[in-house]
């Protein structure tokens, strides 16, 4: 709902060709359960989310936003 691109690791190959790559290969895919229906470990999940992207922001932010946001403060908002 904010714009995040929570399943990027399923596009990334594809932005990945388009962007030149070449030889790409997916060596595992895995889902990861978020939320209560989980249990404990979903809910930590859950909570963890935000502070991974928080932490990813200067990286996120270098390389153009990754269709995010190309501003400091719009992802502190998240």
């Amino acid at each position: 709902s904010r714009g995040l691109l929570l399943d990027i690791a399923s596009d990334l190959p594809n932005r990945l060709k388009e962007a030149g790559f070449i030889d790409i290969n997916v060596v595992e895919a895995r889902d990861v359960p978020l939320g209560g229906w989980v249990g404990k470990e979903g809910c930590e999940r859950r909570d963890n989310f935000p502070g991974v992207f928080r932490q990813m922001k200067t990286h996120i932010l270098r390389i153009g936003g990754l269709g995010i946001d190309d501003s400091e403060a719009a992802l502190d908002e998240m």
